[in-house]
Protein backbone atom coordinates (compact mmCIF):
# COMPACT_ATOMS: atom_id res chain seq x y z
CA UNK A 1 0.00 0.00 0.00
CA UNK A 2 1.51 3.28 -0.61
CA UNK A 3 1.03 6.56 1.22
CA UNK A 4 -1.57 8.10 -1.24
CA UNK A 5 -3.72 4.88 -0.87
CA UNK A 6 -3.50 5.04 3.51
CA UNK A 7 -4.74 8.96 3.14
CA UNK A 8 -7.53 7.59 1.07
CA UNK A 9 -8.31 4.71 3.71
CA UNK A 10 -8.16 7.34 6.44
CA UNK A 11 -10.43 9.84 4.93
CA UNK A 12 -12.75 7.14 4.12
CA UNK A 13 -12.59 5.63 7.46
CA UNK A 14 -12.94 8.87 9.25
CA UNK A 15 -16.20 9.71 7.24
CA UNK A 16 -17.43 6.34 8.19
CA UNK A 17 -17.11 7.71 12.08
CA UNK A 18 -18.34 10.36 11.26
CA UNK A 19 -21.72 8.86 10.41
CA UNK A 20 -22.03 6.94 13.45
CA UNK A 21 -20.95 9.82 16.07
CA UNK A 22 -21.00 13.20 13.87
CA UNK A 23 -19.70 15.26 16.56
CA UNK A 24 -16.31 13.04 17.10
CA UNK A 25 -13.00 14.56 15.70
CA UNK A 26 -14.32 16.89 13.13
CA UNK A 27 -12.17 19.93 13.70
CA UNK A 28 -8.49 20.68 13.68
CA UNK A 29 -8.72 20.79 17.86
CA UNK A 30 -10.23 17.74 18.22
CA UNK A 31 -7.93 15.76 15.94
CA UNK A 32 -5.46 17.00 17.95
CA UNK A 33 -6.77 15.71 20.94
CA UNK A 34 -6.50 12.47 19.41
CA UNK A 35 -3.03 12.66 18.13
CA UNK A 36 -1.89 13.28 21.93
CA UNK A 37 -4.27 10.32 23.02
CA UNK A 38 -2.66 8.29 20.57
CA UNK A 39 0.78 9.72 21.20
CA UNK A 40 0.00 8.80 24.96
CA UNK A 41 -0.57 5.34 23.73
CA UNK A 42 2.47 5.24 22.08
CA UNK A 43 4.99 6.57 24.69
CA UNK A 44 2.95 4.06 27.56
CA UNK A 45 3.69 0.81 25.40
CA UNK A 46 7.63 1.97 25.10
CA UNK A 47 7.71 2.59 28.63
CA UNK A 48 6.19 -0.23 29.89
CA UNK A 49 8.42 -2.50 27.79
CA UNK A 50 11.91 -0.77 27.79
CA UNK A 51 11.80 1.00 31.30
CA UNK A 52 9.29 -1.26 33.22
CA UNK A 53 10.45 -4.50 31.38
CA UNK A 54 7.05 -5.82 30.48
CA UNK A 55 4.74 -6.82 27.56
CA UNK A 56 2.76 -3.70 27.01
CA UNK A 57 -0.83 -3.49 26.48
CA UNK A 58 -0.40 -2.87 22.92
CA UNK A 59 1.43 -3.72 20.24
CA UNK A 60 4.24 -1.18 19.90
CA UNK A 61 3.56 -1.65 16.07
CA UNK A 62 -0.51 -0.79 16.49
CA UNK A 63 0.56 2.51 18.08
CA UNK A 64 2.85 3.76 15.59
CA UNK A 65 0.04 2.75 13.21
CA UNK A 66 -2.50 4.42 15.03
CA UNK A 67 -0.23 7.94 15.34
CA UNK A 68 0.30 7.68 11.87
CA UNK A 69 -2.83 7.51 10.86
CA UNK A 70 -4.15 10.63 12.88
CA UNK A 71 -1.42 12.48 11.33
CA UNK A 72 -3.38 11.57 7.98
CA UNK A 73 -6.70 12.77 9.33
CA UNK A 74 -5.04 16.29 9.48
CA UNK A 75 -3.56 16.27 6.29
CA UNK A 76 -6.97 15.57 5.03
CA UNK A 77 -8.48 17.83 7.29
CA UNK A 78 -6.15 20.59 5.79
CA UNK A 79 -6.68 19.28 2.09
CA UNK A 80 -2.71 18.38 1.71
CA UNK A 81 -1.71 15.68 -0.37
CA UNK A 82 0.63 13.74 2.09
CA UNK A 83 2.72 12.01 -0.21
CA UNK A 84 3.58 15.15 -2.27
CA UNK A 85 4.26 17.23 0.84
CA UNK A 86 6.61 14.16 2.52
CA UNK A 87 8.37 14.57 -1.56
CA UNK A 88 8.91 18.18 -0.50
CA UNK A 89 10.39 17.71 2.87
CA UNK A 90 12.81 14.79 1.44
CA UNK A 91 14.46 17.20 -1.51
CA UNK A 92 14.84 19.60 1.39
CA UNK A 93 16.52 17.52 3.75
CA UNK A 94 18.81 16.29 0.75
CA UNK A 95 19.43 19.94 -0.28
CA UNK A 96 19.95 20.62 3.70
CA UNK A 97 22.17 18.05 4.58
CA UNK A 98 23.89 16.26 1.16
CA UNK A 99 22.51 13.10 1.04
CA UNK A 100 20.47 11.58 -1.66
CA UNK A 101 17.33 9.88 -0.20
CA UNK A 102 14.54 9.71 -2.37
CA UNK A 103 15.16 7.73 -5.98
Amino acid sequence: MDISEFQRIAKKFREHLNKSNPRQYNTAVELLADLTEEIGELAKSITRKEIRGVEPDHKIEDDVVDVLFSLFCFANHYKFDMKAEIAKVLKKWEERYGIKLAK
